[in-house]
């Protein structure tokens, strides 16, 4: 895959049971195209459960650039995932057990 030289950030946190926040959680953020995902970037939540990552976007794509945003950990008990949501200069994305996803405003 090749960059355009240009970043993208996502950010947000991870609440297991009873909505606490997690530490230590893999975060991964993968570009979705069509059928087919690539690893952008890898991290971990802080302390608070919080992180944030910078990864680069994808060059000579036609259209939008859609990422995934995905956390797992034994805490979790099953993976969080967000729906494709197209890549934005910093993007707020809060995973949270039971499957809700809350997506906030980019900026």
């Amino acid at each position: 895959m090749a960059e355009t030289g240009k970043t993208c950030e996502v950010h947000g946190r991870v609440t297991g049971k009873h909505g606490r926040e997690v530490s230590g959680v893999k975060v991964i953020v993968w570009w979705q195209h069509i059928r087919v995902r690539r690893v952008l970037v890898v991290g971990e939540t802080n302390g608070h459960g919080y992180y944030r990552l910078r990864y680069p976007v994808p060059e000579h794509f036609p259209g939008k650039v859609l990422i995934v945003v995905g956390a797992s950990s034994e805490e979790l008990e099953q993976p969080l995932e967000s729906e494709p949501l197209e890549a934005q200069p910093e993007l707020r994305v809060d995973l949270a057990r039971g499957g809700k996803i809350y997506l906030l405003s980019a900026g």
